[in-house]
């Protein structure tokens, strides 16, 4: 089923950044984004792809 398959990527997403949180932040601060904006918007990316949520 397709959600099956997207609901298991968003997951295996969600739990690589959730596992290289670091890299990830280090990533966005590359985008000319203060730490604290970095931070912020790797905490939105996060959400969005199912973490930091009720499960």
């Amino acid at each position: 089923m397709v959600i099956d398959a997207e609901n298991s990527e968003m997951h295996q997403v969600r739990d690589f950044i959730a596992a290289n949180w670091s890299l990830f932040t280090s990533h966005i601060r590359e985008k000319s984004m203060t730490d604290e904006q970095a931070e912020e918007e790797a905490q939105r990316i996060f959400v969005v792809v199912g973490g930091g949520g009720e499960e």
